[in-house]
């Protein structure tokens, strides 16, 4: 399915708010906001030197993040209890970090928080 390597995927959260549906059924449909932040601070796939300036921002976007997340202003990845299962059975290749978040992006959805429509 790839959801943990999509770019709109953060901490068990889709951030692909402005269009409806997944990246992965949805004919492709994308916005670029939410995309560019993750893409280029949270997971540095533009390889840019993580020095003093570029370390700021990626914090400041994560914190970013994390508010979108506690202001319920995105929802629950379609495909969490996939992805939960699966960093689970990953055999060490998830951080304990990485764990946690997914960790309690589950029991929010136990506790009846909604999936990405």
């Amino acid at each position: 399915m790839g959801a943990l390597q999509c770019s709109y995927f953060f901490r068990g959260y889709c951030f692909l708010v402005d269009v409806p549906g997944c990246a992965f059924d949805n004919g492709a449909k994308t916005e670029n906001y939410w995309l560019g932040l993750i893409r280029d601070y949270v997971h540095n796939l533009k390889g840019q030197e993580e020095d003093e300036s570029f370390l700021k921002a990626k914090e400041q976007s994560i914190r970013y993040l994390e508010e979108q997340i506690e202001l319920k202003n995105v929802y629950l990845c379609r495909y969490v209890e996939e992805q939960y299962n699966l960093a689970l059975q990953s055999g060490g290749s998830a951080s304990e970090e990485d764990l946690e978040h997914m960790d309690t992006a589950y029991e929010q959805l136990m506790r009846g928080a909604k999936r990405k429509p």
